[in-house]
């Protein structure tokens, strides 16, 4: 009996035992969160019937920083339906029975984040989780979220130690960052994963950095980043994406399951049976009949949890995987090779005429060209008047010659007479020799000599260097320091820039409005030398942010004295990166910057750079704060912000004290320093500059060839109102028959050399008289001279402008100016006239590439209009009392150097 229940054992030990296997670890094509098979019905075994507690502790990390409160208006509303996407989530989350298999509950916490965190609840149940939602409330500033996800590690781990739980977080945040002081997102993610959290990443809107988000989510990022997103609000208004809720639940409870599952049946051990004996080796069976085909087994419950397995050698490669989003742009690549010349198109139709243009702002002085080549030798000058007489030279008695050589022994004198004969003396004795005597002393010295002749003319020395002129020294002087230079005044100005310098503007944006602000300056002359000075521009900064963290380069700050100080100033400010209190920046400026510190007679001016959205917790009324004083000039800048949005124009045109011509709107931050925008805010803060000029001696004129080398064609515009009057009419006469005789006109019709002139005598609008076309006929010029009528009419320029242009320099579509010649339009006026349409003709005149050249008589001028006939060139004006004095003084003689 026994042998037989041993025999028993051994076959239906030998039977395949079908014990349902374990899940696997992570999810593959088809597994969950897709529906799966139900696992096999579980053992009669009643051990095998007992759920397995799966707790779950939940961490939310939401984002309420600047750049999530500023997105919607009114600012702050985001917040509250992300507030209101974490209710809905964990009201979505119950305790069950999940799979009948495993037993899910749920424990929630959470905090908040910008620049630092504050945790609103930690870990508890989910009735207390909900009521803490209402105690969340933004904080604006800037975006750290690698400190955020360091905190909520800290704050999921400290929790209780001893039980085993499946960990997850939701992180809700828009991705992008203003700092990284905790190491950086892929670090902190990286620290949140080894200690077994599982991290879920939730965009909180339409406007993300992806990279960010993909950084922060778990891998694979299908399952813990997806598409997932608290608010939608491409439609315009925020709606709560449930979607998202339900898939990250759905995705939460099977990787739970996965992780709690394992299959633990009752198992007993009965009392070890007696040894058997040996039994006899049995004869071979007979093979047996094929056995009738099985029914197919029932498929088996996923297997237990394996352990980790070895790294495996590298899979094969992959199917192509679906195309991902595009990527950045890249950088430019390398110029590519030039292509083939194309052949010469055919000549098209001539096209509509255009509207002018306007008139271009004048452009700044250029640096002096490059000598031109040096002109052909000019035809030999009469002979020069005979000098003055030299003055006398200097006669100096030379240096002593050396002795000569000593002459020959003169011939011995003539034999002088004999003496008389003396008595002879006695013979005296011998005497001894005496002492030698001293010599004798040096006799004195003779009177000079008479004065000799006039010597022989010395060789002529070497020739010397040339000296420095007058005219040289001054030139030196201009090329190397440039202090010669025109000068720009525009009068006594305080001006006070309000910068906006909060997160949402970014560090770059933040750069470009302290340039455009060292542009504008540059711009409008010299800086102040003294706080107190009468004259000179005064400039006042103040940047920025959340409330308490304002900086201002005050106006009377003594260090400020020179352009090169202010621009040191600019450098030291720092971008603060908080909140956006901008109607309390308004007050402060006024306050510490413009009440106590103006001038009594500068002009005060303030320009608000903004994207126009600000915290709700500041004061609306402190918008118009500015406006309060009328002698304050307000005008405000709104910039899209970072994520291309327009400035808010209700708020700009608040600060701006609601005059909409001071209000400018730009899509983007580098719009600041386009030199169109920079040109306009000239003009706003200095509309009426003057230009001072030094007089200097020895001023250069035009290198230019004479009339004689090139040609030239003189257009004469006479103002033929009353205001020129009869004599100044005789005198304009006589000036324009002088400039005939004096100009080398052309030899004939076939010249294409000198000069030739025409006169266009207006009035007004419509009335006018040619007294002689283009022409090189003195005859022709003398005849219409004495011809011509005086108008005594009113005046409008800018219609005999066009008028020149269609039949003095084009006749009937033909151009009669000669190929290649210089056209020069000269105005005989003195600006007082209707400057309607004055903008567009001189724009029709630079379009036909005509010089202006201005000449104006008396004291009463209009030198805006002769500014704007000129083109802006002062040089190119000629005034003098009346047309008698330039005929006869050195004017006409600069006049006639300068056209020709």
């Amino acid at each position: 009996m026994k042998s037989g229940f041993i025999l028993l054992c051994i076959l239906q030990s030998a039977v395949p035992q079908l014990v349902p296997r374990g899940p696997r670890p992570f999810p593959g094509p088809g597994d969950e969160p897709q529906p799966t098979p139900p696992p096999s019905p579980p053992d009669p075994n009643p051990g095998c019937e007992k759920k397995i507690d799966c707790p779950i502790r939940l961490y939310f990390t939401i984002d309420t920083s600047e750049t999530i409160a500023l997105q919607e208006s009114p600012p702050g509303i985001l917040v509250e339906s992300i507030k209101e996407f974490t209710r809905i989530f964990a009201q979505k989350l119950t305790n069950e029975d999940y799979k009948g298999q495993v037993h899910l509950s749920w424990s929630l916490g959470g905090l908040h984040f910008s620049q630092k965190q504050v945790v609103f609840s930690p870990i508890t149940t989910k009735e207390n989780f909900i009521r803490s939602l209402n105690g969340i409330n933004y904080l604006g500033k800037g975006t750290y979220i690698d400190c955020a996800l360091t905190n909520m590690t800290h704050e999921v781990t400290r929790h209780f130690p001893g039980e085993k739980a499946v960990h997850f977080a939701v992180v809700i945040t828009d991705g992008h960052v203003t700092g990284d002081p905790c190491g950086g997102i892929k670090v902190s993610a990286e620290k949140a994963r080894e200690q077994g959290i599982r991290v879920f990443s939730v965009a909180a809107s339409n406007n993300i950095d992806e990279v960010g988000l993909r950084e922060i989510a778990n891998s694979p990022p299908d399952v813990f980043r997806g598409d997932y997103m608290a608010v939608d609000t491409s439609s315009g208004r925020p709606e709560i994406r449930v979607s998202s809720i339900d898939r990250i639940i759905k995705a939460m409870k099977y990787q739970a399951y996965l992780e709690c599952y394992q299959q633990k049946c009752v198992e007993t051990f009965g009392s070890a049976g007696p040894k058997g004996h040996r039994g006899l080796k049995g004869m071979v069976g007979f093979k047996g009949d094929k056995g009738v085909v099985g029914q197919a087994g029932k498929n088996g419950t996923d297997g237990q949890k394996g352990k980790m397995g070895r790294i495996g050698a590298p899979g094969c490669k992959g199917d192509p995987g679906d195309k991902g989003s595009d990527g950045y742009p890249g950088e430019a690549g390398e110029t590519g090779p030039s292509g083939t010349v194309g052949e010469k198109g055919g000549g098209g139709l001539p096209g509509p005429r255009g509207q002018p243009g306007q008139l271009g702002v004048p452009g700044y002085i250029g640096p002096s060209g490059d000598p031109g080549d040096p002109g052909q030798r000019g035809d030999l000058g009469p002979p020069g008047q005979k000098g003055d007489q030299g003055r006398h030279g200097f006669s100096y008695p030379g240096t002593r010659g050396p002795t000569g050589v000593m002459g020959e022994k003169g011939r011995p004198g003539p034999t002088g007479n004999r003496g008389d004969c003396g008595p002879k003396g006695l013979p005296g004795n011998k005497g001894t020799p005496g002492e030698m005597g001293e010599p004798g002393s040096v006799g004195e010295l003779g009177k000079r000599g008479p004065r000799g002749g006039v010597g022989v003319d010395g060789s002529a020395g070497p020739e010397g260097d040339p000296g420095l002129t007058e005219c040289d020294v001054m030139h030196y002087i201009r090329e190397s320091c440039g202090c010669c230079d025109c000068e720009k005044l525009c009068g006594p100005l305080d001006i006070v820039f309000v910068i906006d310098s909060s997160e949402s503007v970014g560090l770059m944006n933040f750069t470009l409005e302290k340039n455009f602000v060292i542009n504008t300056i540059d711009r409008l002359g010299s800086i102040a030398k003294d706080p107190f000075s009468l004259t000179g521009t005064r400039v006042g900064v103040v940047q920025y942010s959340h409330n308490g963290t304002f900086e201002a380069i005050h106006l009377n700050d003594s260090t400020i004295d020179s352009m090169s100080a202010f621009k040191e100033a600019m450098k030291n400010l720092q971008w603060i990166a908080g909140g956006t209190w901008t109607p309390s920046a308004l007050k402060f400026a006024y306050d510490h910057l413009i009440r106590d510190s103006r001038r009594a007679a500068a002009q005060v001016s303030v320009v608000v750079i903004t994207d126009g959205r600000y915290d709700p917790r500041d004061d609306d009324a402190l918008l118009t704060y500015l406006c309060d004083d009328n002698s304050v000039d307000v005008t405000a800048v709104g910039v899209g912000d970072m994520f291309g949005q327009k400035g808010q124009l209700e708020s700009l045109e608040s600060i701006a004290c609601n005059r909409t011509g001071r209000v400018t709107g730009m899509r983007r931050f580098a719009d600041l320093v386009a030199e169109e925008f920079i040109n306009r805010m000239e003009t706003v803060l200095c509309p009426e500059p003057v230009i001072v000029c030094p007089d200097l001696p020895c001023k250069t004129e035009p290198d230019v060839a004479k009339c004689v080398q090139r040609p030239v064609d003189l257009i004469f515009l006479l103002d033929g109102s009353e205001r020129l009057g009869t004599d100044n009419f005789r005198h304009v006469r006589g000036f324009l028959q002088r400039v005939a005789d004096s100009l080398p006109l052309a030899q004939d019709g076939r010249d294409r050399m000198r000069a030739r002139m025409a006169l266009l005598q207006y009035g007004k609008a419509d009335e006018y008289h040619v007294a002689f076309p283009l022409t090189h006929d003195q005859a022709v010029i003398s005849g219409g001279l004495a011809r011509l009528p005086y108008l005594d009419s009113s005046s409008s320029v800018g219609p005999a402008i066009y008028y020149a242009l269609e039949n003095l320099l084009a006749s009937r579509g033909v151009r009669q100016a000669r190929q290649n010649a210089e056209v020069s339009f000269v105005f005989l006026t003195d600006g007082v006239t209707d400057s309607g349409g004055l903008v567009e003709a001189v724009e029709a005149m630079r379009r036909a590439q005509v010089v202006p050249t201005v000449i104006s008589a008396g004291g009463d001028v209009d030198e805006k209009v002769l500014g704007t006939l000129a083109m802006g060139d002062r040089e190119a004006i000629f005034t003098g009392e009346d047309f008698l004095e330039l005929t006869q003084s050195s004017l006409f003689d600069r006049f006639i150097q300068w056209v020709c």
